[in-house]
């Protein structure tokens, strides 16, 4: 029994130092293996850094590598400047003629777009034909004027003396700043058709700087409708210190001035000042 015992305890101190030797050389190879790359990283450390030499426009055979100038940096490298300048000679002038032939394609297209603008608004860049303004009659029976465009029965009735021209009574009513109506016929434009229309116009204010201003233009107006002012030049009308230029050969001229005169009957009386 004491010799079985001692036999046991001796086999399991055998397996103690088996084990212990084993993890002794397990460790001693990790040992070994760390210092291995310590090592390795020691050297690589003491060894001075080396700058990369090689061209990065070259490839592995020494061969010039093609370069595509649209994808060239926008920071302008001063390499990639350098490059182009030196070695990219053998498609520089390939690449120049091609950029040449897209800034003349460019401006032969310009130039046709400008053709195309002239051909299509030629007229825009002439002076307008020259038109003789069209002044319509005014002398019409009271059963044919109800045709006209405009007409009102009731302005009618308000007009007394010469309707459609200034007279010795008009002198007199202007003179004693009473209310004046006229009869002015002339021609429009209207819903593209060329018609004959009816405005009446009146002078009705207290402001008498006013007043003579309105009679002044109303007389204008009418001495153009009755076809007694020579119209070879700009029509000419001035409001204070202010003076207005109308197109004598403007087809609605007369048309122009009556819009004039309604705009100006509408100005606030602080607007007529000596």
């Amino acid at each position: 029994m004491v010799l079985a015992r001692d036999l046991h305890k001796r086999i399991q101190d055998i397996q103690i130092q088996i084990g212990a030797s084993t993890r002794v050389a397990y460790l001693e190879k990790e040992i070994s293996t760390l210092t291995d790359a310590v090592n390795l990283l020691v050297s690589k450390l003491e060894k001075p850094i080396q700058e990369d030499t090689s061209n990065p426009y070259e490839d592995e055979k020494g061969n010039t590598k093609k370069i595509d100038r649209k994808a060239i940096p926008e920071d302008n490298d001063e390499k990639w400047k350098e490059y182009l300048d030196d070695n990219d000679e053998l498609d520089a002038d390939k690449i120049l003629a091609e950029d040449d032939e897209e800034e003349e394609d460019d401006e032969d297209e310009e130039y046709d777009d400008e053709e195309e603008e002239e051909e299509g608004y030629e007229w825009s860049n002439k002076e307008p034909p020259v038109e003789e303004p069209e002044l319509a009659s005014q002398e019409w029976e009271k059963k044919h004027l109800k045709n006209l465009s405009g007409y009102k029965e009731d302005k009618e009735k308000l007009i007394h003396g010469v309707a459609h021209d200034w007279s010795d009574r008009d002198d007199i009513l202007a003179d004693n700043f009473t209310v004046i109506a006229k009869r002015v016929i002339f021609y429009i434009n209207k819903n593209y058709s060329h018609l004959e229309h009816i405005e009446y116009l009146e002078i009705r204010c207290k402001n008498k700087l006013k007043y003579i201003t309105l009679t002044n233009l109303l007389q204008l107006i009418l001495s153009i409708t009755n076809k007694r002012k020579k119209l070879d030049k700009p029509i000419e009308f001035s409001i204070s210190n202010t003076k207005y230029e109308f197109n004598h050969r403007t087809k609605y001229v007369v048309h122009n001035l009556i819009n004039f005169f309604k705009k100006v009957s509408k100005l606030k009386d602080s607007r007529f000042s000596q």
